[in-house]
C-alpha cells in the first residue's frame, strides 16, 4: 500500500515533484547559460535523488564544466551518507556521469569502490552501496593514471565482496583491463568457486574474452562439473565468445546429458554462439530428438534472433520431417 503524505508534508512533496519535473524537462532542452545554471543548483540540492538525476543531465549534455559540481556533491554525500544520500540515488549518479564525462582522476572512484552503507532495515541493516560499488570499479578502468597492479590491487576485494552484484562487477571489470594477469586472476577465482554459479560464468567469459582459443582448455573441463549450474555457465559462456572450436565443445557435452533442464541450457548455448556448425547441429535435433528436446532445440534458436527468412525455412522442414507432430506444432512459432 502507498503511503499517504501527511497533510503537514504535503507542500513538500509537491515542491520536491516539481523540482523532479524540472530537472526531467532538461533533458531535450538545449544547453544555455540558464540551463547550466539550473543544473548547477540541482547538483548542489540536498536530495541525493534529485542530485543523482541532475547529474545525469548534466551527462547527456556533455556539460564537463559541472565536473567540479560533481565532485563536490560526492563529497557532500559521502558525509554522514545514510542521512545525507539514502540508497546512495546521489552518489550512483554522480560516479556514472563522471565516467561518462571522461573524468578520469581515481579519488571519487576509490572512494565509491571502497564505500559500505548500512541503512536500517526490518530487523537489521542493509548495504545499499553494492550499486556504487560496482560503478565506481568500472569507471576506475579509465583512469590511466593508475597502472595495472595498482589496478588490481584496488579490484581484487570486489572478488569477495558480500554482494553477488559487485562480484560479478568486479570480475567484468577485471576482465576489461585485458591483460594477462588479469586474465590469471579470473583463473583463480573460477577454481575457488563461488556460492553463485552467476560469478563463475563471468569469470569463464571474462578469462574467454582476454585469452580467446587459448582458453578454451581451461573452461572446456567444467562442462563436467558437480554442478548443474556451473556446467550451465560453462556452455553459454562458451557459446558466447563464439569460437567454432566452442560449439563441439558444447555438442560432445548435450550428447552426454540425460537431464532435460541442462539439455535446454546446452541448447540455448549452442544457438546463441551463431556459428553455421551449431545451426547445423541444432537442425539434426529438431528432425531427430524427441518432442521435448526438439522443441527446445527451436525456442533456443527463436530466443537467439536473427533468423533469416532462409534458416526460418530449414527449421521448420526439419521440424516436419520429425515423426512427432507436436514438433511441427512447435516449430511454427518460427
Amino acid at each position: 500500500m502507498r503511503r499517504v503524505p501527511s497533510p503537514a508534508r504535503l507542500p513538500l512533496v509537491k515542491k520536491f515533484d516539481a523540482q523532479l519535473a524540472r530537472i526531467e524537462a532538461m533533458r531535450d532542452e538545449p544547453v544555455s547559460p540558464a540551463l547550466i545554471s539550473e543544473l548547477r543548483k540541482a547538483i548542489g540540492s540536498r536530495s541525493g535523488y534529485l542530485a543523482g538525476k541532475a547529474a545525469a543531465i548534466a551527462s547527456r549534455h556533455r556539460l564537463t564544466d559541472l565536473i567540479p559540481d560533481l565532485i563536490s556533491a560526492f563529497g557532500r554525500f559521502m558525509m554522514d551518507p545514510v542521512k545525507a544520500d539514502p540508497q546512495c540515488w546521489g552518489k550512483n549518479g554522480i560516479v556514472t556521469a563522471l565516467a561518462e564525462l571522461g573524468y578520469d582522476s581515481p579519488d571519487v572512484y576509490l572512494s565509491g569502490l571502497a564505500h559500505v552503507q548500512l541503512e536500517p532495515v526490518w530487523g537489521g541493516t542493509e548495504d545499499t552501496a553494492g550499486t556504487l560499488r560496482s560503478r565506481s570499479a568500472h569507471a576506475l578502468i579509465e583512469c590511466r593514471s593508475l597502472s595495472d597492479t595498482e589496478l588490481l590491487r584496488h579490484l581484487l576485494r570486489l572478488l569477495i565482496d558480500a554482494e553477488k552484484g559487485v562480484r560479478v562487477a568486479g570480475v567484468q571489470a577485471i576482465a576489461r583491463m585485458s591483460r594477462t594477469e588479469a586474465a590469471l586472476l579470473l583463473r583463480l577465482k573460477a577454481l575457488a568457486g563461488d556460492s553463485e554459479p552467476e560469478v563463475t560464468g563471468a569469470c569463464f567469459s571474462g578469462i574467454l574474452s582476454v585469452e580467446g582459443p587459448s582458453a578454451l582448455p581451461f573452461v572446456s573441463p567444467f562442462l563436467t562439473a558437480a554442478d548443474p549450474d556451473v556446467v550451465a555457465e560453462a556452455a553459454l559462456a562458451l557459446g558466447l565468445v563464439r569460437l567454432p572450436e566452442a560449439v563441439s565443445l558444447i555438442v560432445d557435452r548435450y550428447r552426454m546429458e540425460r537431464e532435460p533442464a541442462l539439455a535446454s541450457v546446452l541448447l540455448t548455448a549452442l544457438a546463441v554462439s551463431h556459428q553455421e556448425a551449431a545451426r547445423d547441429f541444432l537442425l539434426t535435433v529438431v528432425e531427430g530428438d524427441g518432442a521435448n528436446r526438439a522443441a527446445a532445440a527451436i525456442e533456443a534458436v527463436v530466443s537467439a534472433g536473427g533468423l533469416t527468412d532462409e534458416v526460418r525455412a530449414k527449421f521448420a522442414a526439419a521440424a516436419k520431417r520429425n515423426s512427432d507432430g507436436r514438433v511441427a506444432a512447435a516449430a511454427a512459432r518460427l
